[in-house]
């Protein structure tokens, strides 16, 4: 992680008696410190220096790119020399030079903790923890009704500890005053950081926007004056504001239910896209939303008939707001890939076939012109991915054969699914019993009907009562016709693998039409 000089200078005043002699006004940033060496590469580093050697280096130019921490006497520098922090005292380089590659280390670690918060969904308030090692003044993040998101452990003391005895105090009291006395007009337009008056000091601030709207700003208290102080802190504001923001986008909310929600739904999405999360984070965001990860669900996928032009973000809207009052409203709406999803927790149903739950269901797709796919009951994230597989082929598979349906259940089509995908690569004369297709060759030649004969009795369960009925024929015409095939084909009644693969193959061929 390259660092601004101003948080740079700042923590190098923390411990050392230093100030700027030539402070760049630009936002540049530099990469890790090094100890200055005749023919190293100093660009865009910070150079730990003695001042002997900084003023006879500065005589050659083309430094503008470096940042020196210079150590010894005061060097004479011109305006348009680069940025120069001076340590007065006679300090060793190394010693310098090691305490900013600790600074650097440290602030390293916080923007990986960052970044973690963000790859994993977590909180903003996991956001605010990860700067109590950085950041020793109060930091809060707060919606744009004014109220705290989420704070540091020195927000939620600032009030108590100037010792307040208004009836109003409490630990975000302050960050409210800030609104108070400033023109809500004027603050939620602004792009870059701004310096606001509050109770018993300052605050410096910096807002979020969402699809060019305001969604709340991120303060910092600032206890102190000082410029060092005030430049340290919005340093950290900018860096920080980058994952704030990365949040809100995954939320889309500052609201706890509506966020956790979203959470919820960020890891099942990563959940889909084979991404791991440990035990502990799903059960923390199963448990914000009331649930439990072992719970049985149910999935369903909403997408459009082929003359519907609804949008996905239409389509998503609407079941939030027809969800709430049906019966599926203990669900978790949210969108994979340009595709509709809809989280049901079973548990609050007392059985799978509620029909409240398919009614409403139903109704909605109907009225909506969709078409929903249904996967079957799962329990627990394990089966997340099946069951997401299960509603694309439960609408493929619906949408063909029952056009004018809007629900369709995988459980309806999953014998389909499973004939139509057991062959693999194989045509179905190829992998289909042999002896089913000596029988369909003897008809075509013979123009007999010895496997519509065989397929009856199959249907029939093997009654050949039944089966005769259902053909039109007597018993002795039927038993002669039987026997025919034995011979024929070969066929042993007497054997379940047969039985089952000669009924297997009759499904396939089926659906295939070979035997037309």
């Amino acid at each position: 992680m390259q660092l601004s000089q101003d948080i740079i200078f700042f923590r190098l005043l923390v411990n050392y008696p230093s100030q700027f002699i030539n402070r760049n006004e630009s936002r540049k940033r530099y990469s890790y410190p090094i100890i200055y060496e005749a023919g190293v590469d100093l660009t865009d580093h910070v150079i730990v220096i003695h001042s002997d050697d900084l003023a006879v280096l500065l005589e050659r130019g083309g430094f503008e790119r470096s940042l020196f921490v210079c150590i010894g006497n005061n060097p004479d520098l011109k305006p348009d020399m680069p940025p120069v922090i001076m340590i007065e005292e006679n300090i060793p380089l190394i010693s310098v030079n090691n305490f900013l590659i600790k600074t650097y280390d440290e602030f390293e670690k916080w923007d990986d903790s960052l970044n973690n918060v963000i790859s994993k969904g977590g909180s903003f308030q996991d956001l605010v923890n990860c700067c109590e090692p950085i950041l020793h003044e109060p930091i809060a993040i707060i919606d744009k009704d004014f109220r705290v998101v989420a704070e540091s452990e020195q927000a939620k003391k600032l009030d108590y500890d100037n010792e307040s005895e208004e009836e109003d105090a409490s630990p975000d009291n302050s960050y409210a005053m800030v609104i108070n006395e400033t023109d809500p007009r004027d603050i939620k337009n602004k792009l870059d950081s701004y310096i606001l008056p509050a109770k018993n000091g300052r605050h410096i601030g910096r807002n979020i926007f969402y699809r060019n709207e305001f969604a709340g700003r991120i303060a910092v208290h600032l206890r102190s004056d000082g410029e060092p102080l005030e430049n340290y802190c919005n340093a950290i504001i900018v860096h920080f504001h980058t994952y704030v923001v990365k949040l809100y986008n995954e939320f889309s909310s500052f609201e706890v239910r509506e966020a956790s929600a979203n959470r919820l739904a960020t890891f099942l999405r990563n959940k889909l896209n084979n991404k791991r999360i440990s035990e502990k984070l799903w059960e923390e965001a199963f448990a914000e939303n009331g649930w439990d990860k072992n719970n049985r669900f149910l999935l369903v996928q909403f997408l459009p008939h082929s003359l519907n032009d609804l949008s996905v973000r239409d389509i998503y809207t609407n079941i939030l707001n027809y969800k709430t009052d049906t019966a599926w409203n203990e669900s978790l709406c949210f969108i994979y890939r340009e595709r509709v999803l809809l989280l049901i927790n079973m548990e609050r149903f007392p059985r799978y076939d509620n029909p409240e739950l398919f009614e409403a269901l139903g109704d909605f797709s109907k009225s909506n012109h969709l078409a929903a796919g249904i996967s079957r009951v799962f329990v627990g994230m394990k089966y997340l991915r099946s069951a997401y597989e299960q509603t694309k082929t439960a609408i493929e598979y619906g949408t063909t054969d029952h056009p004018s349906d809007s629900c369709f259940l995988f459980e309806k089509y999953a014998l389909e699914y499973m004939l139509r995908n057991c062959i693999g690569s194989y045509e179905s004369d190829e992998i289909c019993s042999s002896k089913l297709l000596t029988l369909i060759q003897y008809d075509r030649e013979k123009g007999t009907d010895y496997y519509k004969t065989l397929y009856t009795y199959f249907r029939c369960r093997y009654n050949a009562v039944e089966a005769a009925k259902q053909l039109f024929i007597n018993r002795s015409t039927f038993h002669y016709r039987l026997e025919r095939i034995q011979e024929l084909a070969k066929i042993d009644f007497n054997s379940d693998d047969e039985r089952l693969y000669l009924a297997i193959s009759c499904k396939i061929l089926e659906q295939s039409q070979d035997i037309r």
